[in-house]
């Protein structure tokens, strides 16, 4: 997938990676309004663009949560053994 992968030559499908870059220009607010019906898909796609710490509002917010979200479509999603919590418990104990 050229998105995730360095610049080593022309894009496959330019359009579609224009496309995509033109997407994450906009807020993610206004991206998953117009793109998600369903709260929960408006919710997952929140917490994705969450991680960028700009406001939901502010242009290119969209950016990481679509960047996140076509890494774990094309890589796997992690998900911790045991919860959420056995991460916390991991990083609190680190580095011993």
């Amino acid at each position: 997938m050229d998105l995730l992968g360095p610049i080593l030559h022309l894009p496959q499908q330019p359009l579609l990676l224009g496309r995509f870059g033109l997407s994450a220009l906009i807020p993610a607010a206004s991206l998953a309004r117009s793109r998600f019906s369903g709260v929960r898909a408006r919710a997952l796609f929140a917490g994705m663009a969450a991680h960028s710490v700009l406001s939901l509002e502010s242009s290119g917010s969209a950016a990481t949560a679509l960047v996140l979200m076509a890494a774990g479509h094309s890589s796997g999603w992690p998900i911790v053994r045991g919860g959420a919590q056995m991460l916390t418990d991991a990083l609190a104990r680190w580095p011993h």
